[in-house]
């Protein structure tokens, strides 16, 4: 099993494990540690990256696409007469004591898995993302994932900050283990039925 289809795989799962055992989706640092062992149960290496994200919705990607014609990139989109609007994650303060202002995804092989994203949806904004993203990764300092269905588009900066390597989602087992177990089942199970 390559990286890609283990992050496929997972894709549609992480989130709804994490709010069924945690009450919560939003925790990138925990989803992208049982993406990442989950890949190691597979003998996939997959490592954490951190992010900033910027998401927009279709009408604010076509007017960057386009150059920003016909509006004052200078303006808060809210003044630009039609629905643009964006949501970033890891753009806001400076760190604070124990919060950590960034994203972490997971990569391995070619491919990343933001397995959190969802976080950032704005339905009332047309910015749509689905539970998870997938894609091809090469290593760059930035690059763009698009939410097909609804034209968003999510534009990834990587980053070297670690202070979420202090995390207790990162560093406590108990916490990811049966997460972990639940998918490793899910992605055998899906192997069998393809043999």
């Amino acid at each position: 099993m390559t990286a890609r289809e283990i992050f496929d795989g997972i894709a549609p799962l992480v989130a709804p494990l994490l709010e069924a055992e945690f009450d919560r989706r939003d925790s990138c640092i925990l989803a992208t540690r049982v993406a990442i062992e989950t890949a190691a149960y597979f003998g996939i290496e997959a490592r954490p990256q951190p992010v900033k994200v910027m998401l927009l919705n279709a009408t604010f990607a076509r007017h960057v696409a386009e150059g920003f014609a016909g509006v004052d990139r200078n303006q808060p989109c809210s003044t630009w007469g039609d629905d643009s609007w964006g949501v970033g994650i890891g753009m806001g303060k400076p760190n604070e004591p124990n919060r950590w202002d960034g994203h972490l995804i997971a990569v391995a092989d070619g491919a990343f898995g933001d397995f959190s994203i969802q976080q950032a949806e704005r339905l009332q904004r047309n910015i749509y993302t689905g539970p998870a993203l997938v894609g091809p990764y090469h290593e760059e300092d930035m690059w763009r994932a698009i939410h097909e269905p609804s034209g968003t588009v999510v534009e990834y900066s990587r980053t070297l900050d670690n202070q979420w390597r202090n995390a207790p989602d990162w560093k406590d087992e108990a916490r990811r283990r049966p997460i972990v177990g639940k998918l490793v089942r899910a992605l055998r199970a899906r192997e069998v039925s393809r043999s």
